[in-house]
């Protein structure tokens, strides 16, 4: 402390940096000082420290600091699986997730509005494990405190007979035959 400068104000030298912004502060006065933490790019101890980007940061020119930067691009892929999930816009904005939690809470939310998608669908598109998404989907029923319905493997079904590729030239009327075969 004897070897810092005086306070601007009280001429005190009892100055200390902010733990949060990295300023001056004078702890007898409380009065912040004018910009003294600049820090040069140019060089340092280890070296030349150059113009590498630093992981985890945000580049210059954006108005987002990095923990909005991180919710913006949550959000973003929470929509993108609501969106080709077939679920509502509303229902996207109600979580800020990793993709596994993001499949587990739509696959949940299907179950609830009583749409059957196979949940192997759901793994394929958030990119993961049939067997990890499953796990996920029941911690998330587990601390939501949930009873998912029954699953309808009518609807099941239908969906996988109108969905498969395969029937796609097959007629209509035999189509109508498979389910009500399927559905006795």
């Amino acid at each position: 402390m004897e070897g810092s400068r005086p306070c601007q104000s009280c001429r005190k030298r009892t100055l200390v940096p902010d733990d949060v912004t990295g300023n001056m502060v004078c702890s007898s006065c409380g009065v912040v000082q004018d910009f003294d933490n600049f820090q040069a790019h140019i060089g340092g101890v280890t070296g030349e420290a150059g113009t590498y980007v630093r992981v985890g940061t945000v580049g210059s020119g954006s108005v987002r600091n990095y923990k909005e930067n991180k919710i913006f691009e949550a959000q973003k892929l929470i929509e993108d699986f609501m969106f080709k999930l077939g679920l509502s816009g509303t229902k996207s904005h109600e979580g800020k997730w990793f993709p596994v939690f993001v499949g587990a809470c739509a696959y949940v939310v299907m179950r609830k509005d009583q749409k059957m998608l196979p949940i192997v669908e759901v793994a394929d598109l958030v990119g993961c494990d049939v067997y990890e998404l499953g796990r996920m989907i029941s911690r998330v029923v587990d601390f939501i405190d949930l009873k998912l319905p029954e699953f309808d493997i009518v609807k099941s079904f239908e969906r996988a007979i109108k969905s498969c590729p395969s029937f796609g030239n097959v007629p209509e009327d035999v189509v109508q035959r498979m389910l009500q075969q399927g559905c006795f």
